[in-house]
């Protein structure tokens, strides 16, 4: 017949000798290897430099991981860099080919000037250089305002 031990309270963490103390009474984190009480102003100093360089280095390494096997990923599927981009921002692919008038997802813009003589020539007014028609038209002593294309026109 076994005799039941008594129980020993288990003895309440100590804080180390930096003060802080999780809200439950532990530590808060993994344990240091070190007292950082015990450590010289340059070695604490150097430590705070190097500690926020070395946890960058480590997020990029893995965002590269993780954007690689997406690539990967993608390649096998054979999706586009477009789609993804759409599928990723929670867009439909539906809604993104109306919106677009190219595959890298930018709307097309109205067109704002047309040819005098050839109103199937249009141009938005934005990009370089301008179509030849519209700096031949101006060259003959012709204007902008000439070239605007009217209000309701088709």
């Amino acid at each position: 017949m076994t005799t039941p031990q008594p129980t020993v309270p288990k003895p309440k963490a100590t804080p180390p000798s930096n003060g802080h103390l999780a809200a439950d009474g532990s530590h808060g984190g993994p344990a240091l290897p070190f007292e950082l009480a015990t450590l010289p102003d340059e070695t604490l100093s150097a430590l705070a430099d190097a500690a926020p360089r070395e946890l960058a280095r480590r997020k990029a390494e893995r965002e590269e991981a993780f954007l690689n096997t997406i690539r990967e990923g993608a390649l096998a599927l054979g999706l586009t860099p477009a789609r993804l981009a759409a599928a990723l921002a929670g867009k439909s692919a539906r809604a993104r080919a109306s919106a677009s008038s190219g595959t890298d997802g930018r709307s097309r813009v109205k067109p704002k000037y047309w040819n005098p003589t050839d109103h199937a020539q249009r141009w938005s007014g934005r990009g370089a250089p301008p179509p030849s028609w519209f700096t031949d038209h101006l060259a003959s002593g012709g204007t902008k305002e000439e070239c605007l294309i009217p209000e309701g026109a088709v």
